[in-house]
């Protein structure tokens, strides 16, 4: 059996918006083009086809292909992403001085069948709302700039993944940083850091695999092999334990991210 790994990735043409199954040839010279003639041809470029390539069958509807074959199997493994703007909602003592963030941030993903891990990190950018007084004579004060810094990994699971849709619920844990600054400066000096403050996650994310952003959606043998496309998700992260300053920094934070999610999966020949 060839355990080779192929590597199907590429450019889709004629996007028609048609649902069909053709003939399939590979024009002379050029193996790795493979031509599904229908009613307005679609061209599918694929990296390494075996020769004669002839899957059971495609179809074909905008930017979304999905092709049968027998004879390639998808991987159980798979690497994604998502790349996000977002708005976190303060509660809890946090809201009284410091106003709701407005985030940028990236996760890194690692899929085995439903089971995904994932890797977060963002900055968000708020403000001050009152100044903050502290033991050693230091204040952070009013309406002056609030960075959060937040680095973490989540744990989740599949519940929902067809051809239109993926929904994932999660959890996870991670520590956030309250900053006046992203470097020192003789006025951060002045001011001192909030702690960190460790967090767990609840939530969940949705990816409209039909709404294509980037790559056209592939799929083989009702497994996604490549997408690109929207992803909305929503969380709450609340406190564990009691933070340093807790008249500061005690509560919790209710986000909403939109972004550009998807993943890259391998196959192989049975």
């Amino acid at each position: 059996m060839n355990k080779h790994k192929k590597y199907l990735t590429a450019l889709i043409f004629g996007f028609s918006g048609i649902t069909a199954s053709g003939q399939i040839t590979i024009q002379p010279k050029k193996a790795e083009k493979i031509v599904l003639e229908t009613e307005k041809q679609t061209t599918i470029r694929i990296k390494k086809a075996p020769e004669p390539y002839k899957p059971d069958s495609i179809f074909v509807k905008g930017r979304n292909f999905e092709v049968f074959d027998s004879t390639l199997v998808p991987s159980h493994k798979a690497l994604g992403g998502n790349i996000f703007l977002g708005h976190g909602i303060y509660n809890g003592n946090i809201s009284t001085y410091f106003s709701n963030t407005y985030f940028v941030g990236i996760n890194i993903e690692f899929y085995r069948k439903n089971f995904i891990i994932q890797i977060d990190d963002y900055i968000g950018f708020g403000k001050t709302k009152r100044t903050l007084k502290y033991p050693d004579q230091k204040e952070w004060r009013e309406n002056k700039a609030a960075l959060s810094f937040m680095f973490g990994s989540n744990f989740s699971y599949s519940v929902l993944d067809t051809k239109h849709i993926t929904l994932v619920p999660l959890v996870g844990i991670n520590v956030s940083l309250l900053s006046a600054s992203i470097f020192k400066t003789s006025e951060s000096e002045k001011v001192e850091n909030g702690p960190f403050l460790p967090y767990y996650k609840i939530g969940f994310y949705i990816d409209f695999k039909t709404i294509v952003l980037l790559q056209n959606h592939l799929r083989l043998n009702k497994t996604d092999l490549y997408y690109n496309s929207l992803r909305l998700s929503f969380g709450l992260n609340s406190p564990i334990g009691n933070p340093k300053h807790a008249e500061f920094y005690e509560g919790s934070m209710f986000y909403v991210t939109i972004g550009m999610g998807g993943l890259t999966r391998n196959f192989s020949r049975k």
